[in-house]
C-alpha cells in the first residue's frame, strides 16, 4: 500500500513539471513576437541587434567571483552568478531585469553560489514569461534543484527551471552560443572538474536596400519589400522571384566572441590543445574579435598562458578582468561608510580598498590588452561607440563620496553637534559584534541580508545567521588577511531558520574558509541549524567536496532547554555525512571552546512551515539574546530576561503592524515592547525592510529611546559603543547626509497615518500638498494607486533597485 502511494506521488510530480516545462515552451515559442512589439513601441523598429555590450558586474577582488553580462538588445547573459552577485548586478548590471541565461564556466563554490540568491529572487519578483536558463558543466544547477527538494512549498516556479548542457549550441534571436570543454589532465572525463567556454557569434545586423539592385529589377516597391526586410523571406513579384541578396546589400562584419576561464594549471594543456577550435571565428581562418578572460591571476600570468595569449593577432582584443586590481565594487555601501566613518571611525571603519588620493590611471586603448574593473563597459554596436568606456567606473577617493552632500558645511556641523553618549554599565571589552547585514529578504544597495559576528573571547568567534553576501562583507570590512585570520577562529555557527536571505550565504563561508585554511588540518565548527535543512548541507558537502570538512552537526532544537535527548542516542541511525549526531558530549566541548557557559536556543514565532529558534549566549560576565526573524512572542520575553544585550528584529515601522502580522515580523514598537517586558539593559534592532535602505521610519519613541540602537551594515559595536546606535545619537546627522532618504521616511509615517484615519483621498493630498513634504514622485506614485485603500508606498530607493517590496 505504501509503495502504492509513493508511486501516485512520484507520477504526481512528474505530470507537474511535465505541465511546468510545456508552459514555459510556449512562452518561449511566443518569444520574438512579443520582443518585437516591446522593441517596436520602443524604438520604432524591429529587433535587429543594435546593441551589444560586455560590462564587468565583479572583477574578483575581495572575494567575489569574476562576472561579467552581456546586453544584446532585449536579452542579457550573464557569465557566473557568486555568492552576493544580486548586489553587485543592481549596481553594476544594467538593465538585469533582462536577464534570461546564466553560463557557468567552472562547477566551482566561487561561481555558482548566487544562483539560489538570484533563483530566489526572480521568483519573488514574478511576472516572468520565461525562465532562467542556465549553461555550463554538469551539475551546475545542483544548489536549486536541492532547494526544490528542501522547501516544503514551491517559490521557485518562475526560476531556474531548465539546464544545457555544453554538448548543446544555443540559438536565439541575438546570438548563437558554443561551448567547450576544458578538462582537467589529472581528471579528463570527469565533467564536473572541466570549465567551459563560450563562443559566442552575434547575429548580423539590419540589411539596408539597395536601389540600384532595386531600379535593376525594374519592380515597384511595396509591402513585399517589407517581408524581405523585416523577415529575410524570398517573394513573388510580377511574376518574378525575388531574393533577398537581389535586393539587399551584402551583410556586414557579424562580431564573434569568445569568454573563456582556465580555472587551474592543469586545464592549461587541454586549452593549448583546443586552441584552433577556440580561436577561430569560422571556416575561413579569421580570428575571435573579442576574448574575455575570467581566468584567475595565478594561471593568467604563467608563461604558458601569455604564450597562448600571443597567438592572437593585434585586431583581437583581450579584455581582462582581474581581482589583483584593487576597485570598489558596490560604490553605494563604500560610500556609505565613507560618509559614517566621519560620525564615528572606530563603529564605522573603512572598507576596502581604502580610499587613494588620486584616482589610477585608466588602460590605455592603444595596446589590445585592456584591464577592466567594476562598471567598465566594452561596447561592440552600434559601431559609433565602439571601444572601452570607464566613465562609469568609481574612482575610489574620498572626494568622489564627498560628491554626494549638498552641503559640505552642513555635514560637518551635524558631526560636531552629535550627541556622543558613553556606556555607564561596563567596560568591558568583549564581545565585539560585527554586523555584516541587517536587511530583511533581499540585498540593497546599502544592506546586506542577516550576518552577525560575535566575538565572545579573543580569536573565538560566532557567526549568527549567514545570508548571502555575508563571506564577501566580511572580507571588505576587515580585508583578506584579518578576514582569513577569523575564519579560520571561527567555532561556530547559527542559522536561525530555513529562509534562504539567512542561511544561503553558507557556501560561500565554507569556500572562502577553506582557502583560508589552505594546507592547515580544518579546526572543529560547530553548525547548529533546524532539522529541516540537514539535507541542504549534507548535499553541499556531496557537491564541493572539502567545504564542509570537520564540521560538526547540532539541531538547533537539541539546544532547547526542555529538551531531553533520547537515551539510545549512540545507536540512531544518519544517513547524512556529519559526524557527531545526537552527541551530547560534544556540545559541552563547543561551549568550552567558545568559552561560553552555556548556549541555549528557544522557539520563536515565524513561518509557521518551518522550524525556527532564537539563541541565548550567556557568558560568566554578560548575556545575550539573539531572536532571528519573529513576530513579537512571549518566549523572547523569557529568554531575554534581564540580558545584557537583546538583539531583535524590526522589519517594519509602527504604521506597518498589520503587515507585520501577514509577514509574521515584528515593528519597531513591538521590538521596544518586548525590550521592555523582558528589561534588558540595551536593544539593537536589525532586519530592516528594503523600504528602509538607509534609517528605519523614525517615530518619536525610537527616537527618544536611550538604550535602543539601529544597525546599520559594516559597524564594529564594542559595550562601550551600543549608545552611541541610538537615533537620539544619530538621526541629526543621518538628515544632514541622507536629507532626502529622512523626509521620504517621516513623509510615509504620516501619510499611512493620514490613510488609517479614513480621511478622504484628496483631501490627503490637500494636506500633503500644502506642508510640501515630499517630491513629485512621491505623490505620482500615490496617485496611480488610485487612493482606493491604505497601501504601501514604494517610493524609496531600495524600491526601484531591489526589485520587489519589503519582505
Amino acid at each position: 500500500m505504501a509503495s502504492s502511494n509513493t508511486n501516485e506521488t512520484v507520477e504526481s510530480h512528474r505530470q507537474g513539471s511535465e505541465k511546468l516545462v510545456n508552459h514555459f515552451a510556449k512562452a518561449r515559442a511566443n518569444r520574438p513576437a512579443r520582443k518585437y512589439q516591446e522593441f517596436k513601441k520602443k524604438y520604432g523598429g524591429a529587433l535587429h541587434n543594435q546593441e551589444a555590450t560586455f560590462r564587468v558586474v565583479s572583477n574578483g577582488f575581495n572575494s567575489c567571483c569574476k562576472s561579467v553580462i552581456l546586453h544584446v538588445d532585449l536579452t542579457s547573459y550573464l557569465f557566473n552568478c557568486g555568492d552576493g552577485i544580486l548586489r553587485h548586478m543592481l549596481e553594476n548590471a544594467g538593465k538585469w531585469s533582462k536577464l534570461e541565461h546564466i553560463l557557468i564556466t567552472s562547477k566551482s563554490w566561487r561561481n555558482v553560489a548566487g544562483t539560489l540568491e538570484l533563483n530566489g529572487t526572480m521568483a519573488e519578483t514574478g511576472n516572468r514569461e520565461t525562465p532562467l536558463c542556465i549553461h555550463g558543466p554538469e551539475s551546475v544547477d545542483c544548489l536549486v534543484n536541492v532547494d526544490r527538494s528542501v522547501r516544503s512549498f514551491a517559490r521557485d516556479v518562475m526560476g531556474i527551471v531548465e539546464r544545457h548542457s555544453p554538448e548543446q549550441l544555443y540559438i536565439d534571436n541575438a546570438v548563437t552560443i558554443q561551448s567547450i570543454l576544458l578538462f582537467d589532465c589529472k581528471k579528463p572525463t570527469d565533467q564536473t572538474a572541466a570549465a567551459c567556454a563560450y563562443k559566442i557569434a552575434f547575429k548580423g545586423e539590419k540589411r539596408k536596400v539597395n536601389t540600384e539592385n532595386l531600379v535593376k529589377l525594374c519592380v515597384k516597391p511595396g509591402p513585399w519589400l517589407r517581408d524581405i526586410v523585416e523577415h529575410n523571406k524570398t517573394v513573388e513579384v510580377g511574376g518574378k522571384t525575388i531574393t533577398p541578396d537581389d535586393v539587399l546589400c551584402r551583410p556586414g562584419h557579424t562580431d564573434v566572441a569568445l569568454v573563456l576561464e582556465c580555472p587551474t594549471l592543469n586545464h592549461l594543456p587541454d586549452l593549448i590543445r583546443k586552441t584552433e577550435q577556440l580561436s577561430r571565428r569560422n571556416d575561413n581562418g579569421e580570428f575571435v574579435d573579442i576574448l574575455v578572460h575570467l581566468t584567475p591571476d595565478s594561471v593568467a600570468k604563467h608563461p604558458e598562458y601569455l604564450e597562448w595569449m600571443s597567438q592572437f593577432p593585434e585586431t583581437t582584443k583581450h579584455l581582462m578582468v582581474s581581482e589583483s586590481v584593487p576597485s570598489v565594487g558596490l560604490k553605494y555601501a563604500w560610500e556609505q561608510q565613507v560618509h559614517l566613518n566621519m560620525v564615528d571611525d572606530s563603529i564605522f571603519p573603512l572598507l576596502h580598498p581604502k580610499p587613494v588620493e588620486e584616482p589610477s590611471v585608466e588602460a590605455n586603448e592603444s595596446t589590445n590588452i585592456l584591464y577592466l574593473k567594476p562598471n567598465s563597459i566594452y561596447t561592440l554596436r552600434p559601431l559609433s561607440y565602439k571601444g572601452l568606456n570607464n566613465s562609469q567606473v568609481h574612482k575610489g577617493t574620498k572626494e568622489a563620496a564627498y560628491g554626494y552632500f549638498k552641503s559640505m558645511e552642513l555635514v560637518e556641523q551635524a558631526v560636531k553637534d552629535r550627541v556622543s553618549l558613553t556606556c555607564q554599565v561596563t567596560k568591558r571589552e568583549y564581545p565585539i559584534l560585527t554586523m555584516l547585514g541587517s536587511s530583511a529578504s533581499v540585498n540593497t544597495k546599502t544592506r546586506n541580508v542577516s550576518g552577525i559576528l560575535v566575538e565572545i573571547e579573543k580569536d573565538s568567534y560566532i557567526l549568527l545567521d549567514c545570508g548571502y553576501g555575508v563571506a564577501g562583507q566580511l572580507v571588505r570590512l576587515y580585508g583578506e588577511e584579518k578576514s582569513s585570520d577569523i575564519l579560520r577562529n571561527l567555532k561556530a555557527i547559527f542559522v536561525s531558520h530555513g529562509h534562504a536571505d539567512h542561511h544561503a550565504g553558507i557556501l560561500g563561508l565554507m569556500g572562502k574558509r577553506k582557502e583560508a585554511l589552505g594546507d592547515r588540518v580544518a579546526p572543529k565548527l560547530f553548525f547548529i541549524f533546524p532539522r529541516k535543512l540537514n539535507l541542504w548541507y549534507d548535499h553541499l558537502n556531496q557537491q564541493f567536496p572539502g567545504c564542509m570538512e570537520n564540521v560538526r552537526a547540532v539541531f538547533g532544537g537539541f539546544l532547547l532547554k526542555d529538551n531531553i535527548p533520547p537515551k539510545n542516542f549512540k545507536n540512531i541511525p544518519s544517513q547524512f555525512i556529519f559526524p557527531g549526531y545526537f552527541y551530547p558530549p560534544e556540545i559541552e566541548e563547543m561551549n568550552n571552546m567558545l568559552g561560553l557557559k552555556s548556549l541555549s536556543s528557544f522557539r520563536v514565532r515565524h513561518a509557521y512551515a518551518l522550524s525556527c529558534y532564537g539563541i541565548k549566549l550567556e557568558h560568566k560576565d554578560w548575556k545575550m539574546v539573539y531572536t532571528g526573524d519573529t513576530m513579537p512572542c512571549e518566549e523572547v520575553v523569557e529568554a531575554a530576561r534581564d540580558v545584557d544585550l537583546l538583539i531583535h528584529e524590526a522589519t517594519f515601522g509602527p504604521v506597518y503592524e498589520e503587515d507585520a502580522k501577514i509577514k509574521t515580523h515584528s515593528t519597531t514598537h513591538q521590538a521596544l515592547d518586548i525590550a521592555a517586558q523582558s528589561r534588558a539593559k540595551f536593544t539593537l534592532l536589525t532586519h530592516f525592510s528594503s523600504r528602509y535602505p538607509r534609517i528605519p521610519d523614525c517615530s518619536e519613541r525610537l527616537m527618544t529611546s536611550v538604550n535602543v540602537g539601529v544597525a546599520c551594515d559594516n559597524m564594529i559595536l564594542r559595550p562601550k559603543d551600543l549608545p552611541n546606535t541610538t537615533l537620539m545619537s544619530l538621526y541629526h546627522v543621518f538628515k544632514a547626509i541622507y536629507n532626502e532618504h529622512v523626509s521620504q521616511s517621516d513623509n510615509r509615517v504620516e501619510l499611512v497615518q493620514l490613510q488609517n484615519s479614513g480621511m478622504h483621498p484628496e483631501k490627503i493630498i490637500k494636506i500633503m500638498n500644502k506642508k510640501a513634504l515630499r517630491e513629485e514622485k512621491f505623490l505620482s506614485n500615490y496617485r496611480k494607486r488610485k487612493l482606493s485603500s491604505p497601501t504601501r508606498t514604494s517610493d524609496d530607493e531600495s524600491a526601484s533597485t531591489s526589485q520587489q517590496s519589503a519582505v
